[in-house]
């Protein structure tokens, strides 16, 4: 895709404001896993969470290295085996399966942080959260606007583990009308922000990444009104919506399958033939592919219970 002009600066805007997606889902795991009321043995953990991911990861990472490698040499050899073994254990797959190394090693620290959680007042878990926000994210963000890094840190570095505590804490615990209000605000600025830097030179595009501040803001806001929504919905949609969410993981892996094929063998581009109709028709396209397929390999006993 190689889009330029309004055009260009349009979808460079929108792909920005999607950084959200995959926080959201460590959120999710978040609020699901480090809830105390939910008691998961280490051994549940690793035979059943963890083992799902490393088997997906295997599976999905070797053939999709295998797909890759063929593409790019036209042929078959058995090397292309141990090669995309070795791309497993570096990483050098298809950008979306970071996800899963990230998710694998989250499982693994869970029980470490549950134990913090269960035993913290929740003035103490506050006091954790804005620690890990102020010195993986603001202070991220200050060191680009600065241009140099900040010599303050703490030894827990990640924002992803901000991100998966934060879903459990707002996932339990109601946060003030001010405070809410105030991250809306600065969530609907961003947007504002975002959109204009894509077209006037305001800021630096390093400061619009997955885990940002603006973003960070953005991620919340999404979070909380779906928290907020989610007893509104009907029955039909609440069964509709639990559907798709046994599918997303398959949807998931399989998404950047269906965008392979469809530029790499069909060789279409439905957004640089048709921009904006296209960006429609191209995600519908993909979602329903992915869906389809997860969905019918979720028939497999053996796939339901170890992979999707």
């Amino acid at each position: 895709m190689d889009l330029v002009g309004t055009t260009g600066n349009i979808f460079s805007a929108i792909c920005q404001l999607m950084y959200f997606s995959n926080a959201i889902f460590i959120m999710i795991s978040g609020a699901l896993f480090l809830n105390p009321d939910k008691d998961i043995s280490i051994k549940k953990l690793y035979s059943k969470y963890i083992l799902r991911m490393v088997i997906a990861l295997f599976l999905f990472g070797g053939f999709y290295s295998i797909l890759e490698t063929y593409y790019n040499t036209q042929t078959l050899s058995m090397t292309m085996i141990s090669e995309a073994i070795k791309n497993i254990f570096t990483g050098n797959l298809w950008a979306h399966m970071w996800y899963l190394y990230l998710i694998i090693g989250l499982y693994m620290i869970t029980p470490l942080l549950k134990k913090f959680i269960c035993n913290c007042s929740r003035n103490e878990y506050r006091y954790i959260l804005i620690l890990l926000f102020i010195f993986t994210i603001l202070f991220t963000d200050i060191s680009k606007i600065l241009k140099t890094e900040l010599a303050f840190n703490i030894l827990i570095i990640s924002p992803y583990i901000f991100f998966y505590m934060l879903g459990d804490y707002l996932s339990r615990y109601d946060i003030s009308k001010k405070l809410k209000f105030a991250n809306y605000i600065f969530s609907l600025i961003s947007i504002i922000l975002i959109i204009v830097n894509n077209f006037v030179n305001i800021f630096d595009n390093e400061l619009v990444t997955f885990t940002s501040t603006m973003i960070s803001s953005i991620i919340i806001s999404i979070f909380l009104i779906a928290k907020n929504k989610k007893e509104n919905f009907g029955e039909k949609t609440k069964n509709v919506l639990e559907d798709i969410e046994k599918c997303g993981l398959g949807i998931y892996l399989i998404h950047q399958l269906i965008i392979n094929i469809i530029y790499k063998i069909l060789k279409v581009d439905f957004i640089l033939n048709y921009p904006y109709i296209g960006l429609i028709i191209y995600t519908l396209v993909i979602f329903a592919i992915s869906y389809l397929i997860t969905y019918f390999l979720r028939k497999i006993k053996i796939v339901k219970n170890y992979i999707l």
